[in-house]
């Protein structure tokens, strides 16, 4: 699969600054991009389970009415995502 992802002018020189800053020498460009765009995805991830359980502890009661297993959403504990509160 491939993804374009078109940015403005000032975005495209933001991100070929952040890449020649950080970019390890030895690390090949479409790698970098790759981990760049994975860690963006994860991070999403992590932000939206914080927002999930954030809904789901302000609205207990109208949740549990419906059916939803509201225990489980807040007991849940991914070895790969860390809430903070």
């Amino acid at each position: 699969m491939k993804i374009q992802i078109k940015l403005s002018r000032e975005e495209s020189e933001a991100f070929k600054n952040f890449t020649e800053t950080i970019k390890p020498p030895d690390t090949d460009f479409d790698i970098f991009a790759k981990s760049v765009f994975f860690m963006g995805v994860e991070y999403m991830n992590i932000k939206l389970a914080s927002a999930v359980r954030e809904y789901t502890k302000s609205h207990k009661e109208e949740l549990a009415a419906s059916g939803v297993d509201v225990e489980r959403i807040l007991d849940y504990k991914d070895p790969n995502i860390e809430i903070v509160e």
